[in-house]
């Protein structure tokens, strides 16, 4: 099995001493799955954030597969990491329109197919517009679990067709991926 992320004795420390990582050392290999529990300020999203290059590391490295996400551009960490935040937002639009934030090239079966990942397909086909419905923030509550966001997780930063990026990178949700690595 390919290790896709690589995570070596990672340190973080903020301005004014607080460390937010401490020698944080692991290998997520092709088809893992890892959750990462703990109370606030444990470094839970610090620790996604510098996997995604949204901030970097006091010392220690991280590689997605292969690299190190400081030797690679922005852009090319973009295309191999999937990124989901804690509070994904809908829009008042359409399912559709939604899912094409995401990815605006996205085809109905690249939505379709990232719906039924999420698990909410079926809600949707059984939705009168189907995915000409429009949704918002109430909808979702209303319609969907109380407490899930799968339809704003599909919608946010990369899980609409994305079956090509090396990590999909998700608070509160099952996701798995394959495929490309970042370049230098």
């Amino acid at each position: 099995m390919t290790t896709i992320v690589e995570i070596d004795d990672l340190k973080k420390v903020y301005d004014g001493g607080f460390e937010a990582l401490k020698g944080v050392s692991l290998d997520i290999r092709e088809g893992e799955i890892l959750a990462l529990l703990g109370p606030n300020g444990a470094g839970k999203t610090t620790l996604i954030s510098t996997v995604c290059g949204i901030t970097n590391a006091t010392s220690g490295s991280v590689r997605v597969g292969g690299h190190d996400v400081r030797d690679v551009s922005l852009q090319s960490l973009e295309d191999a990491v999937g990124y989901v935040t804690q509070d994904a937002h809908l829009f008042h639009d359409t399912i559709r329109a939604n899912m094409h934030y995401a990815r605006p090239d996205a085809d109905d079966r690249d939505i379709w197919s990232s719906l039924e990942a999420a698990e909410i397909a079926d809600t949707v086909r059984r939705l009168p517009d189907g995915l000409d419905t429009v949704v918002c923030q109430r909808f979702r509550d209303r319609v969907f679990q109380p407490g899930t966001h799968c339809l704003a997780e599909c919608v946010d930063r990369g899980i609409v067709g994305n079956d090509d990026k090396d990590v999909i990178v998700a608070f509160g949700a099952n996701r798995g991926s394959h495929g490309r690595s970042p370049s230098a």
